[in-house]
């Protein structure tokens, strides 16, 4: 939703523009790459959840895979 949705009052894309003109290259191409985006959001949401570093990661490279499998089944 982050990298494709124009959200709700338009948030989502504000920030896009936002990144687009003002952020580095690499900040405004992984706010409009879900593989990218997946990626930090499900190691994010990795860390929070605890645990060791190599479960961390590992989950969060779990999650990123769900969210593209996902992604590529819906389009």
């Amino acid at each position: 939703m982050l990298a494709k949705e124009d959200g709700p009052f338009e948030v989502f894309q504000s920030l896009r523009n936002w990144a687009a003109q003002k952020a580095p290259t690499w900040v405004s191409m992984g706010l409009s790459c879900i593989a990218c985006l997946s990626f930090w959001i499900g190691l994010l949401a990795s860390w929070v959840l605890g645990g060791e570093v190599v479960l961390v990661v590992c989950r969060g490279l779990a999650f990123s895979a769900v969210a593209v499998i996902l992604m590529r089944w819906v389009q």
